[in-house]
């Protein structure tokens, strides 16, 4: 199967207007029964429209429409024991990326905009690519599980040089359990991945004066490895037409502490001189949550 097609739309900017092509090409070819082929590119063009402007930027403007090329590769293939594996490769590239606003020492908090280390990121362009793999069980029976793998590398360019975004992980890893009986579902899932990049603070100090602090690279060190244990069971009761669920989720079972940003505090020594003091800190531990859901 082919599908070929293209987008013509009109961008209405605050000196010009001019019309976009954005052509896109899908094709899936099945090799036989049991393995398939799939390959995919595009040009898409996002404009921002006026519901849509991000008044909690610094610099609240409309930017050039967003552009973005993306190509995908993917191959699927299914075992003789019911085991279905994918295989997909993809690459993007953005232009005309829109600035965007980051806390550079606290990523994690509830009024970032208010925050001293609120800064405005600019890049020229991005970039995102990456090869996931996935093996999924096909039974249909009480018991399922699935896993998955990701290599990914996310990237802003500024003057030739590339940076990492925040939330770039190079390797991911996936994967859960399901179980169904009767009444009951039960499920668990795992997942880790590599610790997502920051800035470092760099703190001089030295005896009878005050420290000073000065940012490093940007995104050139990463936290400790993220990883969470979640399970969740439900009991569902039918009551004519409708349905009652009960169910109970705990969210990071293990109590693992994982890195999530830092705490920046200054201190006032006994001499009268202030020291800067950079705490880490961890995201939330054991989290249990219940609760009833009535479906009709």
């Amino acid at each position: 199967m082919c599908i070929v097609g293209l987008r013509v739309e009109e961008n209405i900017g605050e000196r010009e207007t001019r019309e976009v092509l954005s052509p896109r090409f899908n094709l899936r070819y099945s090799i036989n029964d049991s393995n398939s082929v799939r390959f995919s590119a595009g040009r898409f063009v996002q404009a921002r429209t006026p519901n849509n402007l991000d008044i909690t930027s610094l610099i609240p403007r409309f930017s050039a429409p967003e552009q973005s090329k993306q190509f995908v590769l993917g191959y699927a293939h299914r075992f003789d024991s019911r085991l279905l594996l994918h295989i997909e490769g993809y690459s993007k590239r953005n232009d005309n990326v829109r600035q965007y606003s980051e806390n550079i020492l606290d990523v994690v908090t509830l009024a970032p905009e208010i925050k001293i280390d609120r800064s405005i990121i600019a890049p020229e362009s991005s970039t995102a690519k990456g090869i996931e793999v996935s093996v999924t069980s096909a039974q249909q029976g009480p018991f399922n599980w699935w896993a998955n793998y990701t290599w990914s590398q996310v990237y802003d360019r500024f003057r030739n040089r590339d940076v990492p975004r925040s939330f770039d992980q190079l390797h991911a890893l996936a994967a859960g359990i399901a179980w169904a009986a009767g009444r009951w579902q039960n499920s668990a899932a795992l997942t880790w991945h590599k610790g997502w990049p920051y800035t470092p603070l760099i703190v001089s100090s030295h005896p009878g004066v005050d420290d000073s602090a000065t940012l490093g690279p940007s995104n050139s060190q990463r936290f400790g490895d993220f990883a969470s244990v979640d399970l969740r069971a439900q009991y569902q009761v039918p009551i004519g037409k409708t349905s009652l669920q009960a169910f109970l989720e705990v969210h990071n079972a293990l109590n693992r502490g994982n890195d999530c940003c830092r705490q920046v505090s200054v201190l006032e020594a006994s001499d009268g001189t202030l020291h800067i003091v950079v705490k880490q800190k961890t995201w939330l531990s054991v989290i249990p949550l219940a609760g009833i859901d009535l479906r009709f």
